[in-house]
């Protein structure tokens, strides 16, 4: 889709700008359950009004491979540099108005159609003792899959890709 075809709905004149940015599920076995790493995002930092629970670091790719660009995220929002399993891959797509970033739209209203795409990073019980966070979250925990779909605070597009990620991980 272009830049400069005009969105439908309730403003019909702002431009449409596709995004897609990569990124991770952190997981760790623990006392043999696959658990999760979710992150809390910095509402300052985002210039929204509530802190809201992400399931893994994620950006803009930037021109890079999406393995690569879902590495660095890892590594710039996590201090983490795990290897990513590609064979899980699964995409979380969504709308919002915004001031656009980038591009010939930047600082003029826009309507943004993001999608996350999201990789396996497997970390070890380690790890977790040597995640530094960014600017970007304020704090993290680890849940067992099971006890993380019954979070509120995650959105149900959120809660379908740790579905799948439990059905990629045979988990029970």
């Amino acid at each position: 889709m272009s830049a400069s075809e005009p969105k439908t709905g309730q403003n019909a004149k702002l431009p449409v700008i596709a995004q897609l940015s990569t990124g991770a599920v952190l997981c760790v076995f623990m006392n043999g359950k696959a658990n999760i790493v979710l992150l809390t995002q910095n509402a300052e930092f985002y210039h929204k009004s509530t802190n809201d629970m992400d399931v893994g670091p994620s950006g803009m790719m930037e021109g890079s491979d999406p393995v690569a660009s879902a590495k660095r995220e890892i590594k710039e929002e996590t201090g983490l540099e795990p290897e990513v399993d590609t064979g899980f891959c699964e995409g979380i797509s969504y709308e919002f108005d915004a001031a656009a970033r980038s591009g010939p739209h930047k600082g003029s209203m826009a309507h943004i159609k993001k999608t996350r795409r999201y990789y396996l990073a497997r970390i070890s019980e380690d790890d977790l003792k040597r995640i530094r966070l960014s600017e970007e979250h304020i704090s993290w925990q680890v849940l067992p899959i099971d006890e993380a779909l019954k979070l509120s605070e995650l959105k149900e597009d959120q809660k379908k890709l740790l579905l799948k990620l439990k059905a990629y991980l045979g988990a029970p």
